[in-house]
């Protein structure tokens, strides 16, 4: 039985594939860059590729769910 661990360990090794943190995949995802989801779900992980590239962004789902998001301020026209 392959772990989490193992396929986290296997992805690491290849080129296309770029660990980030939290704060960097959630700064990525927001951007107005043209990225494609490419979540890893076996691996627990969530991930962003550049389609011009192939290159993959990749972090822990538990880190994005532990990050404190903070609250924006909703104008009064919303």
């Amino acid at each position: 039985m392959t772990t989490v661990v193992d396929l986290r360990a296997e992805l690491a090794l290849r080129t296309d594939c770029q660990f980030v943190c939290a704060d960097e995949f959630v700064s990525r995802l927001t951007s107005h860059s043209a990225y494609e989801r490419c979540d890893e779900p076996a691996a627990n992980l969530l991930g962003l590729m550049n389609p011009e590239t192939g290159r993959r962004f990749l972090v822990g789902a538990e880190e994005v769910s532990r990050r404190p998001f903070a609250a924006r301020p909703v104008s009064a026209g919303a």
